[in-house]
């Protein structure tokens, strides 16, 4: 777990955070891409093609808002505790991925979860997982800064430096949450915001903030 140190050099330094980001999204883009040179035409042309139109919204998200990594399994209840989501409640995953934490949480306090995700190849697969499941959440593709999160009761991060961690992301859920809600970010703090608690006990620190 970093230290406060290492949190601190994070914070100051976003765009460093964003460049090893970017830079771990396009080596598993390279490693996607690998087959197009060992099959032959016209499927290594078709292979490229389409990975490339797949890839490029995913390289696009991880510059703006974070790459895809899942949440690990082990941290789910503390995180589902944290929201402290009743049954019928509303919940909101800010670059929801594949959907999984929607399909968990539900499953865990009988709330209603949300996503918004601005890659399509995990919105993608999202939409099957929790069609699979029967959730009765929904998954929305698009920018994470635009979502009209008023009608949320909690809100669920797990940000960057570069997302989380500046004054953009703080105004905008001021400006769309009611007051009362909670913001609960996985990892990376949220920029100008004091938390009422912060759980270490995991892989990550979970900070619970009320607007």
């Amino acid at each position: 777990m970093p230290d406060g140190t290492a949190l601190r050099r994070r914070m100051a330094d976003p765009d460093g955070a964003r460049r090893r980001d970017l830079l771990q999204t396009l080596v598993l883009v390279c490693i996607g891409l690998t087959p197009a040179w060992l099959i032959p035409a016209p499927w290594s042309q078709v292979w490229l093609g389409v990975g490339l139109v797949v890839a490029a919204p995913s390289v696009w998200a991880s510059w703006r808002h974070a790459p895809w990594v899942p949440t690990p399994a082990d941290d789910v209840p503390r995180i589902a505790g944290a929201l402290a989501l009743a049954p019928g409640a509303r919940c909101c995953d800010l670059g929801a991925g594949d959907g999984r934490m929607l399909v968990a949480l539900w499953r865990a306090t009988g709330a209603v979860c949300d996503g918004v995700e601005a890659a399509p190849v995990p919105w993608l697969l999202g939409q099957l997982r929790l069609a699979a499941a029967r959730a009765p959440g929904r998954l929305r593709l698009g920018d994470l800064y635009a979502a009209d999160l008023s009608a949320y009761d909690a809100v669920y991060v797990w940000g960057t430096a570069y997302s989380v961690g500046t004054e953009r992301f703080t105004a905008r859920m001021r400006a769309t949450l009611r007051p009362g809600a909670r913001i609960v970010a996985y990892g990376e703090p949220v920029w100008g915001l004091e938390p009422v608690s912060v759980d270490r006990s995991g892989q990550r620190p979970v900070r619970v903030y009320v607007l």
